[in-house]
């Protein structure tokens, strides 16, 4: 009998054999781990069938570099080659599985590592990933629970609320780029237009004179409504613009107005000059998606 042949492709292969000559033949593709060979001769490969990895997996932790307390991060892994078929993190606050949203309470440094398993074994730990968490500025955005009292005068539009002149609240013009808010606030009122942030990482509310007036305003966005305290983060607070942007950040208040995921905040919207109404038209800019 003749010696086996090794064979390798990752293609249909047409197999042989002369008249009155007897063969046998391995034949191995590293791509596919079971063939079939038809009436014909042709060997193919069987798809739909997994391929088992034959190394070990290696990992990466992804999250954000940083953060601030009370803020959520989503920490997760990728790892390959797969399937995985287990997750061995280390750090604090615990993490499991492919990923875990992480809630910080307090400052610090935070570090983590993942490895995974696959049919091959146990690969070993990821390099470390490292978030700096650091405390929320006072009155960055506002804080729920220690708001001021809503100044007398002020008039909120809730979230699925309806205002007397934009079609529209604020809340679908923030969750929907494109679409914008065209109202005014009445002499001497506040406008507070709630909202919260459930897709973006960061961006830039936009504010213009509107069809209902090109007057003078105050603008802050707070947890609280109405509120134009001084506690309020200078990112968070415009005084005295017709026209404005304000850059906001869900987790990191150097780089714009503090806009936690999930949390109910306020547009508020100030006419201030004696006697006139100011009108605006509002959307948001957004420049990221949250992970």
């Amino acid at each position: 009998m003749k010696p086996f042949i090794a064979l390798a492709a990752s293609t249909p292969f047409l197999l042989l054999a002369g008249v009155g000559h007897a063969a046998s033949f391995s034949f191995a593709d590293p791509n596919c781990s079971s063939f079939t060979i038809d009436a014909g001769g042709v060997i193919s490969c069987v798809t739909g069938t997994p391929t088992t990895p034959t190394v070990k997996p290696t990992c990466s932790v992804s999250a954000p570099a940083t953060a601030v307390t009370g803020s959520t991060v989503t920490i997760a892994a990728s790892c390959s080659p797969g399937p995985i078929t287990a997750y061995s993190w280390t750090g604090t606050p615990s993490v499991g599985g492919l990923s875990t949203s992480v809630n910080f309470t307090t400052a610090g440094s935070y570090t983590y590592t993942v490895a995974a398993s696959n049919a091959a074994g146990d690969g070993s730990a990821s390099p470390s990933k490292t978030i700096v968490v650091s405390d929320a500025p006072s009155g960055g955005g506002g804080t729920v629970g220690s708001c001021p009292s809503t100044p007398a005068g002020t008039v909120i539009v809730g979230v699925d609320g309806k205002d007397v002149l934009s079609p529209i609240e604020f809340n679908r013009a923030f969750d929907g780029p494109g679409n914008k808010i065209d109202s005014r606030t009445e002499a001497g009122q506040i406008k507070s237009w709630e909202f919260d942030n459930n897709a973006f990482l960061n961006g830039k509310i936009t504010g213009t004179h509107g069809n209902y007036g090109q007057n003078i305003k105050d603008w802050s966005i707070s947890a609280c409504p109405g509120d134009f305290s001084t506690a309020l983060a200078p990112k968070c607070k415009k005084i005295g613009y017709s026209d404005v942007s304000i850059y906001y950040h869900a987790s990191d208040a150097t780089k714009g107005c503090l806009v936690p995921p999930g949390q109910k905040m306020y547009l508020n919207v100030r006419a201030t000059e004696s006697g006139l109404s100011a009108g605006y038209i509002v959307g948001n800019v957004p420049s990221a998606k949250l992970p």
